[in-house]
């Protein structure tokens, strides 16, 4: 279980550095679409 519980936190850090990229590239031209993302993440 320990394995298992380290994956999914490299995963959650993962999917949080690449929802901070699109964000960053993306920039102000599509806000609700990187909201939706992040929201999907939080969950």
């Amino acid at each position: 279980m320990k394995k298992a519980k380290k994956l999914v936190i490299v995963g959650v850090i993962t999917i949080g550095l690449g929802v901070g990229s699109y964000m960053t590239f993306a920039g102000e031209s599509e806000p609700v679409k990187t909201y939706k993302i992040y929201e999907v993440t939080e969950k």
